[in-house]
């Protein structure tokens, strides 16, 4: 009997030993990312990248930060993780935000579309006299970019036309705003003083009301593709507050994240479709954000880097950012940053197109800490994600052409319709 109670505590004793050696052995493996080339599995296939930990805490020079941190790299068909870090968190994605406006408004209006600002003439033309007897009325989609020297073109061209003074009221049908302008009711006023600036009286009040008639003039935006890329290349956030704006609003842009992509409600909280303010999104969930964004553009035959902007190539919030060649062009997306909200925020997720493990998909959210360093951090880490993936290859070796928004809208005069007496 002694022997027997005897060997069963060492053979247990010394089995923990075992398990406690290769489990730890394992879990310090140098290698940090998975067999290049290997086929996709059905489950996820999860490798320690011991450089993101220990980089970290040596930018850091404090582990307990490590809790504000969020990161989680992997392939494109979400069969390799790379890398990951507080994946179960919500962090403040900042400007990265605007990628779910991006997303949304994609989905609502499609690449193409323009939004459509007219004037219409409720009543009838006195072409001799100039007179409108009846109501001067201005319809809006919404336009975000509508810019104040485009609404005075358009009120030129009223004036041309003959209108120089309306008899009834000033009445906007629409969400109307003019500039980084974001309250519809000075715009509103604004328009008023413009058009008697131009010499166009109007004698009553003015309301927001539906009211048509017959079309005068016309103004057509630049397409929703070139707006989106321009928000997101420069991180415009009165863009993205409009945008969001005529989407719905945050509680319409969390439903659709919710009901449409399949993101759970504890996962996200927008307050500001810009990224200003106190958001939050987790890992995982930023990850289906830009899963869906590459899905719509394959499918709609657009390459993402007509999306987002290149880094190292285009003038954008990435321009001086890896600018190496060994870098440059390599990486498409969009940062976030926040100086004092979130006691300083810089975030960055997109794509990195690697040359063994295909395209990834990244987020990368650093909170509680100074901005610049975060930064610093970011470049240094993703540089050791594309040397471990055998190097990237870059979206395009050519930056992004201008993109002149405000000037690329057309004009179209309905003059024919409306300067003729009608009842």
């Amino acid at each position: 009997m002694k022997n027997v109670h005897f060997r069963f505590p060492f053979f247990s004793f010394f089995f923990s030993i075992l398990v406690f050696y290769f489990t730890f052995t394992v879990g310090t493996q140098p290698s940090a990312l998975p067999a290049p080339n290997s086929e996709p599995s059905a489950y996820k296939i999860t490798k320690p990248c011991p450089f993101l930990t220990q980089s970290l805490i040596n930018t850091l020079k404090d582990s307990s930060r490590l809790v504000n941190q969020g990161l989680l790299f992997e392939s494109l068909d979400g069969s390799i993780e790379i890398a990951s870090l507080n994946p179960d968190l919500s962090f403040n994605p900042a400007s990265g935000l605007k990628l779910l406006v991006t997303l949304s408004a994609l989905d609502k209006w499609g690449p193409d579309y323009s939004f459509r600002t007219t004037f219409y003439a409720d009543g009838s033309i006195d072409a001799q006299d100039g007179v409108l007897n009846g109501n001067l009325c201005l319809f809006s989609e919404g336009d975000p970019t509508f810019r104040k020297s485009t609404n005075r073109q358009l009120i030129r061209k009223l004036r041309k036309n003959g209108i120089s003074r309306v008899t009834g009221n000033l009445c906007i049908d629409g969400l109307f705003s003019l500039d980084s302008d974001w309250s519809e009711e000075q715009s509103a006023q604004r328009l008023r003083r413009d058009l008697q600036r131009a010499g166009i009286r109007i004698s009553g009040q003015t309301y927001w009301e539906t009211s048509r008639g017959k079309p005068l003039v016309s103004y057509y935006s630049a397409p929703l593709l070139d707006i989106l890329y321009f928000m997101n290349a420069h991180s415009v956030n009165w863009l993205a507050e409009r945008l969001g704006t005529a989407i719905g609003g945050t509680e319409m842009l969390t439903l659709e994240l919710v009901k449409n992509y399949g993101i759970d409600l504890n996962d996200i909280l927008i307050t500001r479709p810009s990224g200003l303010d106190f958001n939050r999104i987790s890992p995982p969930a930023m990850l289906r954000v830009l899963r869906e964004l590459h899905q719509r553009c394959d499918n709609l035959h657009i390459d993402i880097a007509e999306l987002l902007p290149v880094a190292g190539l285009d003038h954008s919030t990435l321009s001086h950012r890896f600018r190496n060649e060994a870098y440059r062009g390599c990486i498409t997306g969009k940062t976030g940053t926040l100086c004092q909200t979130d006691n300083g925020v810089s975030t960055l997720s997109g794509f990195i197109n690697t040359r063994e493990y295909g395209m990834l998909v990244f987020t990368i959210f650093n909170s509680n800490g100074d901005v610049l360093t975060f930064k610093r951090w970011q470049d240094k880490f993703l540089r050791h994600i594309m040397d471990e993936s055998g190097g990237a290859k870059p979206f395009r070796n050519a930056s992004h052409p201008g993109i002149a928004i405000y000037q690329s809208g057309e004009f179209i005069n309905h003059t024919e319709l409306t300067l003729v007496t009608f009842n």
